[in-house]
């Protein structure tokens, strides 16, 4: 994995207040060299790290195009085995870093439905963002819980 924006820090008492997204950083992992996983995360308010862009893709694994969810879509991507792997590992990244959750946006009703599978659930806690993804069918807002195991969630019942 590299890291791209060395911060990755707790939000500033300033970006808490104002609710803004803040301490961005993009992560890529390779595979023989070559690009397989893109992910860029943000710690947003008040306790959430944002998921804010996923790209996944096997060189190995062309993809017929019309099997392609968009015209960008080249490689199997999120169907190759490395997506349920960066899920789990954001989840622990954001358990090490005491967040409460992990919240992303997905693009559209197709994509909700492949992170629900993997633990996301529809976030209807903004009624008005909700409502208009439902018209929409885009834009759906999700949240995944972060799951503390081990000795970090003995410290948490205390």
């Amino acid at each position: 994995m590299h890291r791209y924006y060395a911060s990755f820090f707790k939000a500033p008492q300033y970006a808490s207040k104002v609710g803004y997204v803040h301490n961005q950083v993009a992560i890529e992992g390779r595979f023989n060299g070559k690009r397989c996983a893109i992910v860029h995360l943000a710690s947003a308010y008040p306790n959430s790290l944002y998921l804010n862009d996923i790209e996944l893709g096997n060189p190995n694994f062309p993809i017929a195009e019309e099997r392609q969810l968009d015209p960008s879509q080249k490689y199997a991507g999120i169907g190759n085995g490395v997506f349920q792997e960066v899920l789990i590992r954001t989840g622990a990244l954001a358990a090490h870093y005491g967040y409460e959750e992990v919240i992303a946006f997905a693009a559209d009703d197709v994509r909700a439905k492949i992170f629900s599978r993997k633990g996301f659930s529809v976030d209807k806690r903004d009624k008005e963002l909700y409502q208009w993804s439902l018209r929409t069918h885009v834009q759906v807002p999700i949240v995944m819980p972060v799951r503390v195991e081990g000795p970090e969630a003995d410290r948490g019942g205390a």
